[in-house]
């Protein structure tokens, strides 16, 4: 390669790079377009292949629970960050977005971005339920992560039920300190931690979760 090549390749790299530059600045400088809110639940979730005769045909785990829709969290965004739409793109606080939809008790994570399209995109992760736990007149779930979360009638998760003699109580948004516990050897035998513990190992193991519907705790 000569000189005037090598010359012209090197323009072209610094115009490319400068049209870039300009057409990034240009897009910010935009008014956003529209909110999009995507919502992932576990439908990647498969059963391993297996021998067993209890259960040989199951190969794909049914899809996600769904307990929050995207419409609805792309509203509480909008809701809780009314001016949104009418700001440009570099003025939109992505933190904020993540902030607002992770109010909602069962997103998992929420992460913001901004596409070239001009939209602001939100990428949600769902809380996956492994219980629906029943204590004296309220139910609730416990999701994989040791987070206790409220039903939803319009969107109910087909997951594993938990009932009879507890110990102790659990409210909304309470979280299972496993590390905590494993500390404290009187906690550790607490019935809703046991029940949460064997359900979180059938939900990951869904060749044997498919086999059960419910535990129940004895008062012994």
């Amino acid at each position: 390669m000569n000189k005037n090549n090598i010359l012209y390749a090197f323009l072209f790299v610094v115009l490319l790079v400068i049209g870039l530059v300009i057409s990034n600045v240009l897009r910010l400088n935009r008014e956003v377009k529209d909110v999009k809110v995507e919502v992932v639940y576990n439908h990647d979730r498969t059963i391993p292949k297996s021998n067993s005769k209890l259960a040989p045909d199951l190969e794909l785990m049914p899809p996600g629970d769904t307990l929050v829709t995207d419409s609805t969290l792309r509203n509480l965004i909008l809701s809780g960050y009314p001016s949104i739409l009418n700001e440009k793109l570099k003025e939109v606080d992505l933190k904020k977005v993540e902030h607002i939809a992770s109010r909602n008790p069962y997103v998992y994570s929420a992460e913001a971005s901004l596409s070239i399209r001009g939209e602001v995109e939100v990428h949600i992760e769902q809380r996956a339920p492994v219980l629906r736990l029943f204590t004296g007149q309220n139910e609730v779930y416990l999701t994989r992560d040791g987070r206790c979360i409220p039903t939803n009638p319009a969107c109910e998760a087909d997951v594993l039920v938990g009932s009879g003699i507890l110990k102790e109580k659990i409210k909304l948004n309470d979280s299972i300190n496993l590390k905590k516990l494993e500390a404290d050897t009187i906690k550790r035998n607490y019935s809703i931690v046991r029940m949460w513990k064997l359900a979180c190992f059938l939900y990951d193991n869904p060749i044997y979760g498919t086999l059960f519907d419910q535990i129940d705790m004895l008062g012994d």
